[in-house]
């Protein structure tokens, strides 16, 4: 969504144009609300299946993730401290958030980063290095595949790119 509303606000082009293009992402800007208001409905129904246990477990695996976002660390020994099998704490991960254990410390690295940025104190390979990622040039892939911009315009323009 927010790759939509910077491609809005960096319309390049003028009169009925720019009409299309702006009629055309209020369109994409919808779908993808919509798209999102209905998936906590899907998570409703898939997270009931947990076992209270289980849910607790995966929650406790989701905090160890992001604590220590600069280690990757290995799925058999993150489902051993939290007592559940592999399989089974992926299942369940997937299950509870919608997104692999590995996909979730990857969205907290990158949001961590943004906020990095955000606040001026550190480059891009700084904040890279801070949250795990060795190569800067895929942090850059990775960042602009998740928020839609690269991290050196968040850097120029502030909080203005949300």
């Amino acid at each position: 969504m927010r790759e939509v509303i910077h491609q809005a606000l960096q319309c390049p082009f003028q009169g009925v144009i720019r009409k299309l293009f702006m009629e055309s992402k209020a369109l994409e800007f919808l779908a993808l609300k919509l798209e999102q208001l209905q998936a906590p409905k899907k998570r409703l129904i898939d997270t009931p299946s947990l076992r209270r246990g289980d849910l607790e477990r995966v929650r406790h695996a989701a905090s160890l993730l992001a604590v220590d976002l600069v280690k990757t660390p290995d799925l058999n020994e993150l489902a051993r401290s939290v007592g559940m099998c592999r399989t089974k704490l992926h299942r369940c991960f997937r299950s509870a958030y919608g997104i692999t254990p590995f996909d979730y410390l990857r969205n907290r690295r990158l949001e961590t980063a943004m906020l990095y940025l955000k606040e001026g104190e550190m480059n891009v390979t700084e904040a890279a290095c801070a949250v795990g990622y060795s190569s800067p040039s895929y942090f850059t892939k990775a960042f602009k595949k998740y928020f839609g911009y690269l991290p050196g315009q968040c850097c120029r323009t502030g909080s203005s790119v949300q």
